[in-house]
């Protein structure tokens, strides 16, 4: 037997031994068969299987009595309580799972088909061979049917809507207990689909009809919120942690008719869009009894558009519209109420504004004591009514519209009066010409998908929107603008990546210079840890708390920050706080290399001391280890490339950091039961904590949604070939996924996507990218949201998260740079390249600096031109040329290139500067 069977027993009974006279007169024999195949290079881990019993019943191992289904097997007896106890099954390497007599005798058999191992009750075996193949012929005739994601069945089973909160709550349920009709893997699904595109998912997901998108100006800690139903609100919680003085609370909504009509929040009547697609402008259309209105909204500052303080007055300016040639008035209903104007999760009004029920038209302006409330143009307007809850203002317009001027904080007349001055038109103007130079002065993409680039551009201006300029003068980048009005420094982390990587560098390096002030401020939040000089965390006064993974994260920023601007003179500053946050890690995980008594490592063994994973959860998790190890070694690599004494160092503490990660996980999923797949077959289930049990059921939302099994692919700690990738993206893709069609709850934490891009599975890839765009935004106004499972209550624009990795996600699938090659166009869907269409970057950054390129495509050929980095030139750069017909020849330079049909790809020449090419193209 090419196998080595290796019996370990803690208080079991030999092999061919009796059981012993302390077992119980009520116990039962179970018994039960394992088999599995030879070991091969692709199955490594069958050299050698070990049995051992996981409870106080005792096992027996014996030889089959029979011929087999796969040529090695060893028959288990479980001695003990009838349907209790259970064995492990060790496997080389360190990998493994547990089962349990209940689930052999729940199931006919449990097939881990990708290790090569299979487990039975004894009378089952016999009949094992057609069982698997009636099973695989049921998952079969499935293929037949159209293909449904793990969302559109659980929504299905559930009959949930958008709407409803709690949408998770029966997630678990569904991934592990609920008995499902074989089906083909949803990998092997989509393998056999056309590559699914924006438009295949718009049907698939409902888009959220409450949401909220805001309108400010970088730096500065006011931010309008812009309501689905055109409202326009200003929150006094914006500025709370700022330092600066708390805005008064009031919303404004808008209404027409004789008798005021207004369209309530949710209203899904109401339709809105962006200006030119992608500005930060709100228009707003809706029809009340036939008459139809339209609203504007941008933001625009009342004083310069410079920010010297971080609260220069802004005001939102807005024109409504009447059209058809309606003549019935216009309505403003004026509210200090949150509950009315809900902006999550404030529940209570800081600061509402005051003396509504005095409120009066003044002139050109709506006052409330001495604050005016807003400034109004071509129009005549009359009080209705009012109260310390609401006011109502009829409005008639001179011509078809009126154009409205809120200010966000009490201004003088001085500057209502400039702004009336300026008006809607030049205010519109400015805030359009003030983004787009903004965004000029970035890496510029564009592809044939006007969806795709949109968001892209939509995302600058939200991000710096979360930004502010605080009363101490430090430059911080909060979560949201306004509903997260704190730093989870994680957030930040990804925003400046993000930033750095579109070549934004001066605002990068602004927000990343906060987080080095706040280095050491305060400790992790774990009695195990006395130590803070060199973390990297928050300071009090923003912190809601303090996660441990903060450190990677900022360490990672950090490093990608050098690596994408090469800015040699920050780095030599920063250098010192580097070495210190290496070191900080360095010394918690000497705490954790400790053997136990009887020479056996713990779990943790090499990992981070237990500690806050994120605001509801502690323990040591995958994501906080994760995390912690692609800040370290992202760190290494930019010391390997700088040069410093100490980068071997910490390139070996890197690599062996690594080394325990892995070999932690893997025992842990050996202490588990593993997972059904679609397809019923099984994989061992890799567990996001290593103190919990079980499938995490009382962790669902720690474990998997709050990036508990995404950090694992997301951080690159599994190398190519790690058969844990496999089995967590089987079980994210089948079972965990469940509230968008192949997303998690969080849909822009995206791990599974860039793994698949460099995994080569580009349909995988593309099925996520597009997913992601329509399960974590409004499609009407480009908002990403946080929660799909909150209903009502979503946050919305967590910009700097979701630009990262967005824009991660699109520059991987335009020029991937990982380890020492570089590849252009790696998954970019074939129907970017068809006649006509053309996809371009300009000034996109990368870890060897900064490349152009543009492909044009035409009927019967495909030309362009490439500038490679040259800052630190790759070993080696590709062409993946993924087109709708077949390529007959490649030229570069106008000298032939070798075209690899297998990976459709062709070697891109090193080192000659530009680089032209053409390629001809059968359709």
């Amino acid at each position: 037997m090419p196998t080595i069977i290796e019996i370990l027993l803690i208080a079991a009974v030999l092999c061919g031994a009796q059981p012993n006279a302390d077992v119980r007169a009520d116990t039962a024999t179970n018994e039960y068969v394992v088999e599995w195949e030879s070991p091969t290079p692709r199955r490594p881990w069958l050299k050698s299987v070990k049995i051992a019993s996981v409870a106080s019943e005792p096992i027996e191992i014996s030889p089959i009595d029979a011929p087999g289904m796969l040529p090695n097997g060893a028959l288990v007896r479980v001695l003990g309580r009838q349907g209790a106890g259970g064995f492990r099954i060790e496997l080389y390497g360190g990998y493994g799972f547990t089962l349990s007599a209940e689930l052999l005798n729940r199931e006919p058999f449990v097939w881990l088909k990708d290790l090569g191992v299979i487990a039975c009750r004894r009378g089952e075996l016999a009949d094992l061979p057609g069982k698997i193949e009636a099973l695989e012929e049921r998952a079969a005739e499935a293929r037949k049917k159209p293909f449904r994601s793990t969302s559109e069945i659980y929504y299905a089973w559930t009959g949930y809507d958008v709407t409803r909160r709690r949408k998770d709550d029966r997630a678990f349920e569904f991934a592990y207990r609920l008995p499902r009709e074989p089906a083909p893997r949803s990998r092997d699904s989509i393998a056999a689909m056309p590559e699914a595109d924006y438009r295949y998912f718009l049907d698939r997901v409902q888009d959220p009809p409450y949401r909220v998108m805001f309108l400010g100006w970088p730096n500065v800690c006011q931010e309008f919120g812009v309501l689905s139903n055109g409202e326009i609100c200003v929150s006094a919680n914006a500025s709370r942690l700022s330092g600066h003085p708390p805005a008064e609370h009031f919303a404004v909504r808008f209404g027409v008719g004789d008798e005021p009509r207004f369209k309530e929040y949710g209203d899904r009547s109401v339709v809105q869009e962006l200006e030119d697609g992608y500005h930060t402008i709100v228009r707003t259309r809706w029809k009340s009894d036939g008459a139809a209105v339209r609203a504007a909204a941008c933001v625009y500052p009342l004083d310069g558009e410079e920010v010297r303080t971080g609260n220069e007055p802004l005001a939102a300016f807005v024109r409504v519209v009447r059209e058809g040639g309606s003549n019935e008035p216009l309505w403003l209903k004026i509210l200090p109420d949150q509950e009315v104007s809900p902006i999550w999760p404030v529940k209570k009004i800081f600061k509402p504004i005051k003396n509504l029920a005095a409120a009066r038209v003044d002139g050109s302006t709506i006052t409330a004591g001495d604050r005016v409330v807003l400034g109004f143009d071509s129009v005549r307007a009359v009080v209705a009514s009012a109260d310390e809850k609401e006011v109502l203002v009829r409005l008639e317009p001179d011509e078809d519209h009126v154009d409205l001027m809120i200010p966000y904080v009490a201004v003088d007349a001085e500057l209502v009066g400039k702004a009336r001055a300026m008006g809607f038109d030049e205010a519109l103007k400015r805030t359009k010409r003030y983004w787009d130079r903004r965004l000029s002065s970035g890496a510029r993409i564009e592809t044939p998908d006007a969806t795709v680039n949109n968001l892209y551009k939509t995302f600058l201006p939200r991000t710096l929107c979360c930004a502010e300029l605080d009363a101490e003068g430090d430059y911080v980048l909060k979560t949201s603008p306004l509903v997260y009005d704190a730093v989870w420094l994680h957030i930040t982390a990804l925003g400046i990546e993000g930033l750095s990587r579109r070549g934004h560098f001066d605002d990068a390096r602004r927000y990343l210079e906060t987080a080095f002030r706040w280095q050491g401020s305060q400790g992790p939040d774990s009695e195990h840890y006395s130590l803070w000089k060199g973390f990297f965390n928050t300071p009090p006064r923003y912190t809601v708390w303090v996660w441990l993974n903060y450190h990677g994260w900022t360490q990672w920023a950090a490093a990608r920050y050098f690596l994408f601007s090469d800015d040699k003179q920050w780095l030599n500053e920063k250098l010192p706080a580097l070495v210190e946050s290496l070191e900080w890690t360095v010394e918690h995980r000497r705490k954790t290399k400790r053997e136990n008594p009887d020479g056996t490592r713990p779990l943790n063994y090499g990992w981070l001391p237990a500690g806050r994973v994120n605001d509801g959860a502690t323990g040591t998790s995958a994501c906080t280890d994760c995390v912690n190890w692609m800040g370290f070694n992202e760190l290494a690599l930019l010391l390997e490339r700088f040069g410093h004494p100490r980068a071997a160092e910490f390139r070996r503490e890197a690599d062996d950091y690594r080394a325990c990660i892995l070999d932690g996980l893997r025992r842990a999923s050996v202490l588990r039961e593993p997972v059904k797949l679609n397809d019923g077959a099984f994989v061992p289930y890799v567990p996001g904590y290593l103190e919990s049990t079980g499938h995490e059921q009382n962790m669902w939302f720690a474990a998997v949604v709050d990036v508990g099994q995404n950090m694992m692919l997301d951080s690159g700690v599994m190398p190519s070939g790690e058969p844990m990738e496999d089995w967590v993206l089987a079980n994210c893709e089948d079972n965990l996924f469940s509230l968008a069609p192949n997303l998690a709850d969080e849909a822009y934490f995206v791990g599974q996507g860039h793994r698949y891009i460099r995994r080569d599975e580009t349909k995988m890839a593309l099925y996520t990218f597009y997913s992601l765009m329509a399960s974590g935004m409004s499609r009407q106004t480009l908002t990403t949201f946080e929660h799909r499972s909150w209903g009502k209550g979503k946050a919305f624009d967590l910009a700097p998260w979701a630009m990262c990795n967005y824009t991660r996600f699109l520059a991987a699938m335009l020029a991937l740079d990982d380890g020492d090659e570089l590849v252009y166009c790696k998954a970019t869907p074939r129907a970017w390249l068809a006649p006509g269409k053309q996809i371009s970057a300009d000034g996109l950054q990368t870890r060897f600096g900064p490349t152009i390129f543009k492909l044009i495509a035409e009927e019967n050929s495909i030309h362009g031109e490439f500038e490679l980095p040259t800052r630190y030139p790759p070993k080696s750069a590709r062409l993946v040329l993924r087109t709708d017909g077949k390529i007959k020849s490649v030229a570069f330079n106008e000298k032939s290139a070798r075209f690899d049909p297998a990976t459709e790809s062709v070697a891109l020449p090193i080192g000659v500067g530009k680089v032209t090419l053409r390629a001809e193209v059968e359709r």
